[in-house]
């Protein structure tokens, strides 16, 4: 019988070269196939704690990779890969509780697990929340939810939610109907080299008669029977030939041939551009909306683990924090808060209370982004002078980083610094309150005269 999932977290930092050794060939072996030779790594290194090595061992006992295949062994080493820090495996481990085929099925605590890899930034946790919003199984369906799962996921360049979110823009479900959008989203999928997406651009432009583009759909198909040798791409060879003769121009044909040649797949970070990481993210009933992250807030429960958006490979982060060795990754950090990515600050800070288990350290980065304008530091700043943590109890300075992130502050934190400001309206005196005032509008001085050796404490 399967044991409960009890959901705790511990990190357990190993220092150890011989350890790094040995996750570097326990990787190389997996990679190449080699699993016996990755099992024995991997089984040496989970039990001295490593997180990337159980979550390794769970993806082989779910796989049947070189072992007999057990849902039921995955999902414990998914367990302790999520203990340890992992919020992939959280996402693994979720998807077996609600499916529940071979280990005690638990659907409720399943998605919350989902949802915990989806606030970590975990794009395949956010593709399957998206997953279960649209078929409504064990959810209502809510196709405005899924639609914003599969956005969050799909701008971190994730394939599936391209395609997904394409087609909710096409039929206009969860969302307006955008055909531009659509294709937009569908061709970010196809470039990649994503089959169904592929598939589904060729069919409509050579199937609909208002979206009709045969030359378009001859590229996709060619595409498909090129690099596809098995049933999709006999298909697609089958009906790239029907279109020959629908595409009558012989010029047409020739820019038709031409483009599928010099086509190559590119990757995922190449198919979102910079600028549309700075849109504001969805938000969702129970995931991210104000009330659940406020509570999420005061349990402190939110573990950002997924460095992509700055750069950051998940290899290299846990590698980093097993050694405690982050000296590279916060010279990265550093480059992309002073390059106008103040919220790299605050994932580092986050990084350093939570995995490194440092809060001291971690303030110095909250302090960073907030000087610099991230809002959610602002914020996090303001917890702090108020709560007395790793700082002065301040609550004047509490006061003046509210007033700062309030200028700024989109939802879910607009709403959180607008609560905690009435609530400090309502505690302090009116002196209390002028001098916070005066310190955020000194900050604001100093901000726009751009001085420099500017210290408020």
């Amino acid at each position: 019988m399967y044991r409960k999932i009890i959901l705790t977290l511990s990190c357990l930092l190993i220092s150890s070269t011989t350890v790094f050794a040995g996750l570097e060939e326990g990787l190389k072996f997996y990679m190449q196939k080699k699993y016996d030779q990755a099992f024995e790594e991997f089984s040496y290194l989970a039990d001295e704690g490593n997180n990337i090595a159980a979550y390794h061992l769970g993806l082989m006992y779910e796989g049947g990779l070189g072992v007999p295949q057990s849902n039921l062994k995955a999902a414990e080493y998914y367990l302790k890969s999520y203990q340890l820090g992992n919020t992939t495996a959280a996402s693994k481990l979720g998807v077996l509780l609600i499916k529940g085929d071979g280990i005690e099925q638990n659907k409720e605590q399943g998605l919350e697990l989902l949802k915990t890899a989806g606030r970590a930034g975990d794009k395949e946790a956010l593709y399957q929340l998206g997953e279960i919003y649209v078929e409504g199984k064990d959810v209502p369906k809510e196709y405005v939810y899924a639609a914003g799962f599969y956005k969050m996921a799909a701008l971190q360049g994730y394939a599936p939610a391209q395609h997904k979110l394409g087609l909710l823009y096409l039929l206009g479900r969860g969302i307006p109907q955008d055909l531009s959008l659509a294709f937009k989203w569908l061709a970010r999928a196809a470039n990649q080299g994503y089959v169904a997406a592929q598939h589904d651009i060729a069919e409509l432009r050579t199937k609909s008669t208002t979206l009709s583009n045969p030359v378009e759909a001859y590229m996709w198909y060619n595409i498909i029977a090129a690099y596809n040798s098995n049933e999709i791409g006999e298909w697609a060879m089958a009906q790239r030939n029907e279109l020959i003769n629908k595409i009558q121009n012989k010029k047409n044909m020739e820019i038709a041939m031409d483009m599928s040649r010099k086509w190559k797949p590119i990757t995922a970070e190449e198919t979102v551009p910079e600028s549309e990481l700075l849109e504001p993210t969805p938000i969702i009933p129970g995931f991210n909306d104000v009330d659940t992250l406020r509570q999420l807030q005061e349990r402190n429960a939110i573990i950002l683990s997924d460095g992509s958006p700055y750069g950051i490979r998940t290899e290299e982060l846990e590698t980093a924090i097993l050694n405690k060795n982050t000296i590279g990754i916060e010279s990265k950090i550093s480059e992309l808060g002073d390059n106008g990515r103040p919220d790299a600050y605050t994932f580092w800070g986050k990084i350093v209370e939570n995995r490194l288990q440092d809060p001291k350290n971690a303030v110095k980065w909250y302090k960073k982004g907030a000087q610099k304008g991230d809002v959610e530091a602002q914020y996090k700043m303001a917890q702090l002078y108020c709560e007395g943590k790793e700082v002065p109890l301040e609550p004047t300075t509490c006061y003046m980083w509210l007033q700062i992130a309030i200028k700024k502050a989109q939802s879910p934190f607009k709403e959180l610094v607008t609560e905690a400001i009435k609530e400090l309206d309502s505690r302090l005196s009116d002196a209390e309150k002028a001098e916070g005032l005066k310190k955020a509008e000194t900050w604001f001085t100093q901000k726009s005269s751009k001085k420099t050796g500017f210290k408020l404490f």
